[in-house]
């Protein structure tokens, strides 16, 4: 004899079907939702995080977005719909589980929901298995969403906006850790419960390290040295983890952190109105020097946070940089004629035979910066610019002009100075060993225990200057003249003077 089915009221059967057709439009509209945000998140490159430029449409709502409002409106607008899938999920739990007396598998409707709660209550192995696609779709895919959101955006270093989306996934973790909590008592409190549980604890802690240990030291206004310098334990472990995924050529400590990596192949996939030069015009050599400097837009990176970003022989011609961070930015062979680095700071830079020729640089900081065989061809450093202990070996400074700044152990040996002026520059213990200094100007400056060993001057002036303890060992003088300074302790043995 067969048993019977469970007779089930108009009533039950009414309100059921209403509440799993509303729970199965919700979860449509939620995953095309989630997979649009998790798509766009996924196409953002670096370029984009540069210059964010481009828009993006947003679901449901239909109207564009620039980059920053969408990372600021998208993780908003998923946590709201993440909360009402989860919401809704349990009240039709609680729904399903009022009725559950009322309707087997086969007079219910077939939706996942209640596929998973009658095949549960049956003790069907299938159920098992469609709970944890549920669980994972309804409760994990979303937050490894949100973790995505957060570590795309991380390499724009906007400190409010990604601690906004470290405070939503942890939001979600909660919100997450609840919902499996109260429903477990509807579907079993299982090991893939504790499992879900776990893996969003651990996400959460994961990304809280993240940021305080990653992000938060490059958006603050101190220095961040004992993780940039590797001397930090758990920077250093975790950035071996890293490379054990990104490969061996992260060999630096800041490889890890949040930056933004463009080439110069990139830069010349940005449309016209945005290009700043034509990277062609940077091969063809006399060309360069007018072109260059005459033509492009200025791109405005003013008041960016650029800490660590590479930008590695990009052409960055005629960019406004003022009161940009860029400690630590690989910049090497960069193209930054009559960049404006107004209050910028470049500390730790390295800029070897980078172009910047006319940039100018007014209160900026480039302590301990390499600008190895860098052309500063009528450069000009004022207002306290501050270039103590900067590498500037084999530099070429013709025009150059320093004024009201700080040049405290600079390295300027084997340099080629040319028509150079020094106003009122601390200068002390620096280096120009070998370097080739011709009609250059020291005015009313600080150069005690200055190093001319080895070096070639010709034409060189020095005007009111302090050079006490200086050393112009075997170095070349002609046509060199000392006016009113102070000269005390200045070692000139086996100076040669030419005739």
């Amino acid at each position: 004899m067969s048993e019977e089915l469970p007779i089930i009221s108009e009533q039950s059967i009414k309100s059921l079907e209403l509440s799993s057709n509303k729970n199965n439009k919700l979860l449509v509209i939620f995953y095309l939702s989630t997979l649009y945000i998790f798509v766009s998140v996924l196409n953002t490159t670096d370029l984009m995080l540069l210059l964010p430029v481009d828009t993006f449409k947003m679901p449901l709502i239909g109207f564009e977005l620039d980059l920053i409002y969408f990372y600021v409106l998208a993780p908003l607008i998923l946590i709201l719909l993440h909360f009402n899938i989860l919401f809704n999920y349990h009240e039709h739990l609680r729904k399903l589980d009022a009725y559950k007396g009322e309707f087997t598998i086969e007079t219910i409707d077939s939706s996942m929901y209640n596929y998973v709660y009658i095949s549960l209550k049956h003790g069907l192995r299938k159920g098992k298995i469609i709970k944890v696609v549920l669980w994972l779709l309804v409760y994990l895919f979303p937050l490894l969403v949100f973790v995505a959101i957060y570590q795309r955006f991380a390499d724009y270093h906007h400190q409010g906006i990604t601690l906004l989306h470290l405070i939503i996934i942890l939001i979600d973790i909660i919100l997450i850790c609840f919902y499996l909590y109260v429903n477990s008592s509807y579907l079993q409190r299982t090991l893939s419960f504790w499992i879900f549980v776990g893996l969003s604890i651990v996400i959460g802690i994961l990304e809280l390290s993240y940021f305080s240990i990653f992000f938060y030291p490059l958006v603050s206004d101190y220095e961040s040295k004992l993780i940039s310098k590797n001397k930090n334990w758990y920077a250093k472990k975790v950035c071996s983890a890293h490379r054990l995924f990104l490969g061996p050529d992260r060999n630096q400590p800041k490889d890890c952190f949040p930056r933004i990596v463009v080439t110069d192949k990139d830069i010349v996939k940005i449309s016209k109105s945005s290009m700043y030069i034509p990277s062609l015009f940077s091969k063809y050599g006399k060309m360069d020097k007018d072109l260059i400097l005459r033509f492009g837009a200025r791109v405005n990176l003013a008041n960016r946070n650029l800490r660590y970003a590479n930008l590695q022989n990009c052409i960055l011609t005629r960019a406004d940089m003022h009161n940009t961070q860029l400690q630590a930015a690989n910049l090497n062979y960069t193209h930054l004629q009559a960049v404006k680095f107004d209050n910028a700071k470049l500390q730790d830079a390295n800029m070897r035979e980078v172009k910047l020729q006319k940039a100018e640089f007014i209160n900026t900081q480039l302590q301990g910066a390499s600008l190895v065989s860098a052309d500063m061809t009528r450069a000009s450093f004022y207002d306290e610019s501050n270039l103590s202990y900067a590498h500037m070996q084999g530099t070429t400074l013709l025009m150059t002009e320093f004024g009201d700044s700080y040049l405290v152990y600079a390295d300027f040996r084997s340099a080629k100075l040319n028509e150079t002026e020094f106003f009122n520059v601390n200068l002390r213990g620096a280096s120009f060993k070998k370097a080739k200094v011709t009609n250059v100007l020291f005015s009313e400056s600080q150069l005690e225990s200055i190093d001319f060993s080895g070096a070639h001057l010709t034409e060189v002036k020095f005007f009111k200057d302090n050079l006490s303890g200086a050393l112009f060992q075997k170095a070349k003088l002609s046509e060199v003249s000392f006016n009113e300074g102070n000269l005390t302790t200045v070692d000139f043995s086996d100076i040669d003077l030419a005739k």
